[in-house]
């Protein structure tokens, strides 16, 4: 849920606006898949309802070998 409420420079009418966005992610080892809706709470907010989807990759887990090594590693001393 988010919420807010104008503190400063409005017409004198105190305005809240905000969506309550449920969704679900599906997470793997490769890759991160997600749906949301958005659904606003008054007419301040909106009268229709919003969809975003997401898909991430892993890149670390795809490519190991290369863009998964670390880019700055601290050199060991033996005292």
């Amino acid at each position: 849920m988010s919420f807010e409420t104008e503190a400063a420079d409005f017409d004198g009418n105190e305005k809240t606006t905000g969506t309550i966005s449920p969704g679900v992610i599906y997470n793997n080892e490769k890759y991160q898949l997600s749906f949301e809706a958005i659904i606003p709470v008054n007419r301040a907010s909106g009268d229709g309802v919003g969809a975003i989807a997401a898909f991430h990759l892993h890149l670390d887990d795809l490519f190991p070998d290369s863009l998964g090594k670390p880019l700055f590693v601290a050199r060991r001393t033996d005292d």
